[in-house]
């Protein structure tokens, strides 16, 4: 039972670093897109 906890605990760190890549990249990704609009305006 215990390691079946851990297990799920692992799961879930698992998931959290993951969605927090994801999170940086679809954040930098914004930001050079951004960049990029703004620059191609002028």
């Amino acid at each position: 039972m215990r390691f079946a906890e851990d297990k799920k605990t692992v799961n879930a760190i698992r998931c959290t670093d993951g969605f927090s890549f994801l999170n940086k990249l679809i954040l930098s990704f914004y930001s050079e897109w951004s960049k990029f609009l703004n620059y191609n305006r002028y």
